[in-house]
């Protein structure tokens, strides 16, 4: 067992010692560990939590926000566009008001959030992110008359 290994298996068993000793009880079946950037257990050798073996994973979950071995949040950022896009698509087809001030009050409500939910975490910094992001206001604003040909900052500074 390597010597990160090890130190990572004894701060386990702290933690177990000082639970019980505590009287926290944990859900160990939501324990998994995640090696990153291509970190890998060369001897296989499990990780225990007490007496239970700790599940490795590809990609763990938390507050909803996806992250892989590799660090990156592509899917994330896929399963958040495609979101934003179908609400839009429904602000579209169940309001029949058309005015600009109610329909972005609506964006900002519906739309918005999922947008910058957690985004202090996987704040996107290449423009490819940002664009893909954006286009879900592209997407709503080139239906509203008057909104259609602004620009994205433009727009940004009406919600």
């Amino acid at each position: 067992m390597g010597i990160d290994l090890e130190n990572l298996q004894n701060s386990l068993n702290r933690l177990e010692k000082r639970l019980h000793t505590c009287q926290i009880k944990i859900s160990y079946t939501k324990c998994s560990l995640l090696y990153i950037n291509g970190m890998t257990n060369p001897h296989n050798v499990d990780m225990l939590l007490g007496d239970d073996k700790i599940v490795t994973v590809d990609s763990v979950k938390g507050l909803g926000i996806a992250v892989g071995s590799e660090l990156k949040l592509s899917k994330h950022f896929g399963k958040i566009v495609a979101r934003a896009h179908a609400r839009v698509n429904l602000i579209h087809q169940c309001f029949l008001s058309r005015d600009v001030n109610t329909l972005t009050r609506v964006f900002t409500a519906y739309v918005r959030p999922l947008l910058e939910y957690g985004s202090s975490v996987w704040s996107p910094h290449f423009n490819s992110e940002i664009n893909r992001i954006e286009s879900a206001q592209r997407r709503f604003t080139k239906r509203l008359r008057f909104l259609n040909n602004m620009s994205i900052q433009t727009t940004v500074d009406l919600s």
